[in-house]
C-alpha cells in the first residue's frame, strides 16, 4: 500500500491532454532536470517524456484513441510496464530518442526492443562505479550509443560486460554548462579566495545498511579539516549540495553543523545555483572530499583535489562506500588519521601547479575528458545532429 501511495504521489499535479502528441524527430526520455542539457538539443522541436522520479512529478498525460490502441497492442504483447511509453513513441515517430539518466532500466529496454527504427543514447550525468549496478542489473544495461566522462567508465562498463553499442568519450555535460555559467559572468577569479574547499555530499538515507559507516567517514573528514582549519588558520568554506528549498536541506546542513560547532572554523555556503560548488571549488586552492563528481571535474581543468576513502571491507560492494580512484595516486587518501590528513593536505597545498598537473596528468585523462576549447556541450549537440541527417 505504501509502495502505490508513493508511486501515485508523482502524479498529484498531473494534467490530462485528450490528443496525441505531436511528431518530433528528437524524443527525450526521462526529462528531468531538463535545463541542464536542452543546450544539446539540435532542434527547437522536440518531445519529452516524463517519467515518475524523485526529482520531479509527472505534469502531463496523455490520453487518445490511437494512444489507447498502440497501448492495448502492448498489453497483449505482455509488455505492461512500458506499454505507455511504447505507445508515445510510436505517435512521435522521434528519429533520436537520449536519456540524461544513464542508468535507468526502462531506457535500456526501449533502447533494446527499438533500436532498429531509432537511434538511442544516454548521456553520463555523474561518476559510474564498477559495482554501481548488481548482477541483474548488469544484465539489463543496454546503451547503443553512451556519451561518458572518460576511459574509466569506458573501462568499467566493458568489465561488467554491459551490452553498450559505442563510447563517445566527450566529458561531463555538467561541467561544461558550469564553465560557461561561469565565464559568462566572471565568477573564476585568478587569485584564489579560499585554501580549501570541502565537498558535502550524498548523505545516506535512514535505512540504509551503511549508514553508520557512511556518516563516520564524513564525519572524520569534516573534524579533521576543521582541526585543520583551525591550527593553520586556512581560509576553508563548505559547499552545500541541496538548494535551501530541498527535503533534504535542513537534515544537511544540521549535519554540518551538529559536527562543526556554533563556532566553526570552517565557513557553510549554501547553494544559490546549479553551479554554486563549481564556483567554490574552481576559486580554492584544494578540493576534498569522498567520491563527488566534482572532484573530477576539478581535477580534469587542473585544480588540486584529495579525495578522502575510509570504507569497511565488509562493505566493499557498496557504491557509496567505494573508492573514486581504484589505484594509488597523490589526489587520495584511505588512512582515516589527522596526522596522515594534514600531512597530505599541507605537502598538496605546497606543491606548484604545474608539479601537480605534470603528476597527475595520466590520472585526469583517463578519469574524466575535458576541452575548454571544445566542450562537451557541442561534442554532443554535433553528434545528434549527426543522427538526425
Amino acid at each position: 500500500m505504501k509502495k502505490l501511495y508513493n508511486f501515485l504521489k508523482y502524479f498529484r499535479n498531473t494534467k490530462i491532454v485528450f490528443k496525441s502528441p505531436q511528431q518530433r524527430d528528437v524524443l527525450v526520455f526521462n526529462s528531468v532536470q531538463l535545463e541542464m542539457y536542452k543546450s544539446v538539443i539540435p532542434t527547437p522541436e522536440y518531445f519529452c517524456i516524463e517519467v515518475p522520479h524523485y526529482k520531479n512529478d509527472v505534469s502531463k498525460l496523455y490520453i487518445s484513441f490511437k494512444l489507447l490502441k498502440l497501448i492495448f497492442i502492448e498489453f497483449f504483447r505482455k509488455n505492461f510496464r512500458l506499454a505507455y511509453y511504447v505507445a508515445l513513441i510510436k505517435i512521435v515517430k522521434p528519429k533520436l530518442i537520449f536519456t540524461w539518466i544513464d542508468n535507468d532500466p526502462r531506457f535500456f529496454k526501449l533502447a533494446k526492443s527499438l533500436e532498429k527504427e531509432i537511434t538511442f543514447c544516454a548521456i553520463q550525468n555523474a561518476w559510474r562505479d564498477i559495482r554501481d549496478f548488481n548482477t541483474n542489473n548488469v544484465k539489463l544495461i543496454y546503451i547503443p550509443h553512451f556519451f561518458c566522462f572518460g576511459d574509466q567508465t569506458k573501462n568499467h562498463y566493458e568489465k561488467l560486460n554491459a551490452k553498450v553499442g559505442k563510447f563517445h568519450i566527450v566529458g561531463s555535460l555538467r561541467q561544461s554548462n558550469a564553465e560557461q555559467f561561469l565565464d559568462k559572468k566572471n565568477l573564476i577569479k585568478n587569485e584564489k579566495k579560499y585554501d580549501i574547499c570541502l565537498i558535502s555530499e550524498n548523505l545516506p538515507k535512514p535505512d540504509s545498511k551503511i549508514i553508520n559507516i557512511r556518516f563516520n567517514a564524513l564525519k572524520i573528514i569534516a573534524e579533521n579539516l576543521e582541526k585543520l582549519t583551525h591550527k593553520y588558520n586556512f581560509k576553508t568554506v563548505l559547499a552545500l549540495k541541496r538548494p535551501k528549498n530541498h527535503e533534504l536541506y535542513n537534515d544537511e546542513l544540521n549535519f554540518y553543523k551538529t559536527l562543526l560547532g556554533n563556532t566553526p572554523s570552517i565557513e557553510i555556503k549554501k547553494k544559490e545555483n546549479d553551479f554554486s560548488s563549481y564556483e567554490l571549488s574552481y576559486n580554492s586552492k584544494l578540493t576534498i572530499g569522498t567520491l563527488s563528481t566534482m572532484l573530477l571535474e576539478t581535477l580534469s581543468r587542473g585544480g588540486k583535489i584529495l579525495s578522502c576513502h575510509y570504507r569497511e571491507d565488509d562493505f566493499s560492494g557498496d557504491p557509496e562506500l567505494n573508492p573514486l580512484f581504484n589505484f594509488e595516486t597523490i589526489c587520495s587518501i584511505n588512512d582515516k588519521s589527522y596526522s596522515e590528513f594534514e600531512k597530505r593536505v599541507l605537502f598538496l597545498l605546497s606543491m606548484s601547479n604545474a608539479d601537480f598537473e605534470k603528476k597527475t596528468k595520466n590520472i585526469k585523462n583517463y578519469m574524466i575528458d575535458f576541452d575548454k576549447n571544445f566542450l562537451t556541450e557541442m561534442k554532443i549537440k554535433n553528434k545528434f545532429s549527426e543522427f538526425l541527417r
